[in-house]
């Protein structure tokens, strides 16, 4: 069953990662724990009731964080970052400035700037890598 999981979690888009489930004709499933939530299904979600798509949406941000948490503290050998690269990408996620980072981290703001460009190049290798 892991290998499954892995499989469906490898072969999603990057839209579908980004969202953290997936979609088939019958039903919506978290990339992460595999939850489903069976398409026309109303289901309750704390005090509300919801439609199987943003149940799925809610299960996500309540039962995992976000996405970008989950991949940020994936092993490093998937994501290529380093601990430094994952602590930035969070705190650029939060729309922090550069010289907040800097201040939070005891750095130079030209540091924050220098690791946030060779994020854009890793960015740019990966767009070149998947055409």
């Amino acid at each position: 069953m892991k290998e499954e999981k892995d499989e469906q979690f490898w072969s999603a888009s990057i839209e579908d990662i980004k969202r953290g489930y997936i979609s088939s004709n019958e039903e919506f499933r978290c990339l992460i724990c595999e939850a489903s939530f069976v398409k026309g299904r109303i289901y309750p979600v704390g005090d509300a009731l919801y439609e199987a798509e943003k149940a799925a949406e809610l299960h996500v941000k309540d039962r995992h964080g976000s996405m970008l948490s989950y991949i940020i503290n994936m092993n490093s050998v998937f994501t290529g970052l380093s601990q430094v690269q994952k602590q930035l990408m969070t705190l650029f996620s939060e729309g922090i400035s550069d010289k907040e980072i800097a201040e939070r981290l005891g750095i130079a703001a030209s540091t924050v700037r220098n690791h946030r460009y060779k994020l854009r190049e890793k960015e740019k290798q990966a767009k070149l890598f998947l055409a």
